[in-house]
Parts: structure tokens; sequence; C-alpha cells
């Protein structure tokens, strides 16, 4: 996975060695598995890595997403901005 994450960052030029990425995560697999790598690659790939997490409040399930996230990113230490739209916002 780490090889194809970097053939695509190097064809699309995603970020230069120094970069902060900040991962937009859901708490989904496909999102968390993104946060992991990165994070997990920071040094070879020279990059700092952050997560951010919007709840949204559209499913009763948001909160537990949200609370995984924390969750997660607490456990790896990494960086973690989560927000929550009010209901008053739909």
């Amino acid at each position: 996975m780490k090889g194809l994450v970097e053939k695509i960052r190097a064809r699309y030029s995603l970020w230069e060695p120094g970069a902060h990425i900040m991962v937009a995560c859901s708490g989904g697999p496909d999102s968390l598995s993104l946060l992991h790598l990165l994070h997990s690659e920071r040094e070879s790939f020279g990059i700092r890595v952050s997560a951010a997490h919007l709840n949204h409040g559209l499913r009763e399930e948001s909160v537990e997403d949200e609370r995984f996230v924390e969750s997660f990113c607490r456990e790896n230490k990494i960086p973690y901005l989560a927000d929550r739209l009010s209901k008053d916002f739909w």
C-alpha cells in the first residue's frame, strides 16, 4: 500500500516534503486506513499528519463515529480537530 501511495503522490505531485496533511476522517475503513498509513509513514514521506472529523448529526451513530475517530487519534498521538453541525443547520 505504501508503494502505491508513493506512486500516486509522485505522479500527481500531491505533496512536497515538509507538508502538513490533514486527513478528513469519517471513521470508516477508507479514511482510517489512509490516516493510519500516512501517520505510520510520516517520517519516510517527510510529512506531518493530523485528522479532522465533522459530525453532521444526520445519524444516531454519528456520535459513535466521532468518539471512535477521537479515540483512534488519541491512542496514536495524531493531532485531531473535530466539530459538530447544529441540528438547526439542516
